[in-house]
């Protein structure tokens, strides 16, 4: 079995289930808390991860609606949609999770009022784009469950977490979400730090499509701060051999720690390949006469704004449609156009037809119009 991943192909096998179970956040948060975000976890009930895994119409709680609701919009073009008294119409069911959501406020308030949530192992980064603040901060549960029913890393949590594992093998899993304390993170400052054998062989820029000056001009001091705090705090700790970890650094000799993941292609391995990581890991046995091997951890930036420019965003098929990110020439964009705007009166139409003939059938039916004999 081989999965692909981009132009890295994943051979059934490359992993363990026990070590992606071992990067699940409620695995690993005991142990590290004093050196991660807050958190908070809350189960999640079947019903609810049904919920998540129905990929029908994005539908929310009657009692979440109200946080999306643009009060300022003009609703004049939409009067003539809204159905009459008494006519029949067809709804969608509405999902209730009261006691969830009540457990999530709890936990919200706990946290100081705002968080970013996730699942064991991934957040809704993909989905950004639809929260209202335009982040992955929430301040309750309607901006939790918009966020989780437009991922796709979340479902790839739910359904298939373990796909690159030896035999794909059925594991028990507990479901969590992890609410996380908000903080204001500099993608500038996010790092990913890839460790094999026990050794830490390279850090990547977390934001690999955007050039900062600032991390260039520290790159020397980000790099000792990154290799103390793996020495002092994570080296001897995490169980396995090969795996990596983000971290973030507010500032000079300060490291905070943000996730773990398996050292594997279903993890973005960034500025790096993995045939690249396995090389790295392979000159660092090669330097047998050198003490500490961590000194030959090979770090990689964005250089200058011409190759951030080269490199497109992970999450740009997750913000467009297809047919947007397909588009090869102006040509393309033209018809694409015109087939919304030909689209958008088509569907005016039909919504204008089937009103006439609905209000036509209840005049027929009240004796207020005579039928038309042809």
């Amino acid at each position: 079995m081989y999965i692909t991943m981009g132009e890295e192909v994943i051979e059934d096998g490359w992993i363990s289930s026990e070590a992606v179970l071992h990067c699940s956040l409620p695995s690993w948060y005991g142990q590290f808390k004093q050196d991660t975000i807050p958190t908070r976890f809350v189960a999640l009930s079947e019903k609810f991860m049904d919920y998540l895994k129905d990929d029908g119409p994005l539908v929310l709680p009657d009692s979440c609606r109200n946080t999306f609701k643009n009060t300022e919009a003009d609703d004049s073009d939409d009067d003539w949609s809204q159905p009459e008294d008494g006519e029949d119409t067809m709804s969608l069911p509405t999902p209730s999770f009261p006691e969830l959501e009540d457990r999530i406020k709890e936990e919200i308030a706990a946290l100081g009022g705002d968080v970013f949530p996730k699942l064991n192992w991934s957040a809704p980064r993909d989905a950004h784009w639809i929260s209202p603040y335009g982040s992955l901060k929430c301040g309750g549960p309607g901006d939790v469950f918009l966020l989780f029913k437009s991922s796709e890393f979340i479902s790839h949590d739910l359904c298939m977490p373990f796909r690159a594992c030896k035999g794909d093998a059925a594991v028990d899993v507990e479901h969590m979400i992890c609410l996380r304390q908000w903080r204001d993170i500099p993608t500038s400052m996010e790092f990913r730090c890839f460790v094999h054998n026990r050794r830490l062989v390279g850090i990547s820029q977390r934001d690999h499509t955007n050039y900062y000056p600032g991390v260039m001009e520290n790159k020397d001091g980000i790099k000792d701060d990154i290799l103390a705090f793996y020495r002092r705090k994570i080296k001897e700790k995490f169980p396995d051999p090969d795996y990596t970890f983000d971290v973030y650094r507010p500032r000079e000799g300060k490291i905070v720690l943000i996730d773990f993941n398996p050292f594997s292609p279903v993890t973005d391995g960034l500025l790096f390949s993995w045939d690249e990581l396995a090389k790295l890991d392979d000159l660092v046995k090669d330097n047998n006469n050198v003490n500490e091997e961590d000194d030959h951890v090979d770090v990689r930036i964005v250089e200058d704004q011409e190759s951030a420019g080269l490199r497109a965003s992970v999450y740009m098929t997750s913000r467009l449609p297809r047919d947007v990110i397909d588009l090869n020439n102006a040509d393309d964009i033209e018809t694409l156009v015109r087939y919304s705007i030909l689209a958008t009166h088509l569907t005016k139409f039909i919504c204008y037809n089937d009103l006439f003939f609905n209000l036509q059938a209840r005049m027929y039916r009240d004796g207020k119009l005579d039928p038309v004999s042809e």
